[in-house]
């Protein structure tokens, strides 16, 4: 199909004329770009943000969505605004990009070390059809200093237990999940809130074992549960950050999720045996 008003507003930049137009939203060209795609690959971070919320996670004929579309021109702004499409992979077989590759691939691969550095936390350790991770792809094309950053990320490989991102995070939680005590500093008057998920900026640092942000954080947040039950304390028994479990203790010892987990559940569910050993008697 031809360009819908949408598309060509996102694809120009035109905010106004998208605007006009969001009726069109959710329609696809031929090759499956939505607008919210078009806007992605021309750095348009304004009609990005008018269109998360009707074409966020929606992907092209070769499994694409508008961050790994992000990726490919290098946009860091529209990134951090499509990280909730992080862990999405591609669908098809390309010339240099096998199925089932992933956004962090395709930063690597083009060397975009800024962008690199954004999707670590999620995307690190996934695979696609060919058994290839993302340090496979700085070495393959040279990017010696990402490769470096790879590597020394890739034992943590939480990725299989980090909670889905939500396509509209506060500025608080963005700092949360980023390890950014700056702007948690900056944004601390949002503390409290709970995206659609119901999670909180204490349980993304919980799970990342941010120890030094959960502390910055406790005071407010602490004994909040998400729309499942789960805490922050049961988060950092999974991910096995045992100071911060230590730290939430008196604020969540025996609370249990919506399926009567407790945390001594979650720290075993990971074989964080030595966590395990300590909950047990809770």
């Amino acid at each position: 199909m031809s360009l819908t008003p949408l598309m060509l507003a996102a694809r120009d930049g035109k905010i106004i004329d998208l605007v006009e137009n969001l009726r069109f939203a959710g329609q696809k060209t031929a090759k499956g770009w939505t607008a919210l795609m078009l806007a992605a690959q021309r750095s348009h971070a304004d009609c990005v943000r008018k269109l998360l919320n009707l074409e966020g996670r929606l992907q092209d004929e070769a499994g694409w969505t508008a961050l790994m579309h992000a990726m490919e021109h290098d946009s860091l702004e529209c990134a951090e605004l499509l990280l909730f499409e992080a862990g999405l992979r591609t669908t098809r077989d390309q010339a240099t990009l096998p199925a089932g590759s992933t956004a962090l691939m395709l930063a690597t691969m083009h060397g975009y070390m800024s962008i690199v550095q954004l999707l670590l936390p999620f995307e690190i350790g996934m695979q696609n059809a060919s058994g290839q991770k993302a340090v496979w792809f700085a070495s393959e094309y040279g990017y010696s200093d990402i490769a470096l950053v790879l590597a020394t990320e890739r034992e943590k490989n939480q990725v299989a237990t980090l909670l889905p991102l939500t396509r509209d995070p506060t500025d608080l939680m963005r700092a949360a999940i980023m390890g950014d005590m700056k702007g948690i500093k900056k944004y601390i008057h949002e503390a409290g809130q709970q995206d659609e998920d119901g999670v909180t900026a204490l349980m993304r640092a919980s799970e990342r074992g941010y120890l030094e942000i959960a502390k910055h954080l406790v005071n407010k947040e602490a004994g909040m549960q998400d729309r499942h039950g789960t805490t922050a304390r049961m988060l950092a028994a999974r991910s096995g950050y045992g100071k911060i479990v230590h730290l939430l203790e008196s604020y969540e010892s025996g609370k249990k999720d919506e399926r009567g987990n407790t945390a001594c559940d979650y720290a075993l569910s990971t074989d964080q045996l030595s966590i395990a050993q300590k909950l047990i008697v809770e």
